[in-house]
């Protein structure tokens, strides 16, 4: 197999293929881990690089200009991994956990919304027990009730509402 890269030269090579973290894997035994460096941190070469066998294209990798390592395995192969600008292993780690501590804050904020619309819903509920109370004419068990709450528990509306049965309790 031979590696053509974005300026013309070439590299025997032995594979190359996509991880499953969106790298390059490249695998050669025609080079040293110094020239491999060379080549493979080149931008400009690198841009663009075409896999062929047999004179066949079987493989183009676009680009993946950013070394992020070499890899020595047994029978002198070396493995060079490759990634695209942006998206290498560390940005993507960066990027997961700038995400996890966003949603983290979101997930504090909706379960503070959660238990203000929770009181409000005990609150209603209330406000609907005392009015039944005062409808039905038992003004002690609405007084009773309207003293186990503080105005402070009622905004807008909800507000109005108390006061209206707190005027009509007595």
């Amino acid at each position: 197999m031979k590696l053509i890269y974005n300026d013309g030269t070439d590299l025997q090579i032995q594979s190359a293929s996509i991880q499953g973290d969106g790298t390059l894997l490249i695998k050669t035994v025609s080079a040293t881990e110094e020239d491999l460096r060379g080549m493979f941190g080149d931008e400009l070469k690198t841009r663009k690089m075409v896999i062929s066998e047999r004179s066949q294209t079987v493989g183009e990798y676009e680009g993946y200009t950013t070394l992020e390592g070499i890899t020595k395995y047994t029978a002198g192969i070396i493995g060079i991994i490759l990634s695209k600008p942006g998206e290498t292993v560390a940005e993507k780690m960066d990027a997961l956990i700038r995400e996890n501590a966003d949603l983290k804050e979101q997930k504090q904020t909706l379960s503070g919304e959660k238990e203000k619309l929770e009181r409000d819903i005990e609150n209603k509920n209330l406000l609907f027990e005392i009015y039944n109370d005062i409808y039905e004419g038992n003004k002690a068990a609405a007084q009773e009730k309207l003293q186990s709450v503080s105005a402070d528990n009622f905004s807008g509306e909800t507000l109005d509402f108390y006061n209206i049965l707190l005027k009509k309790a007595q």
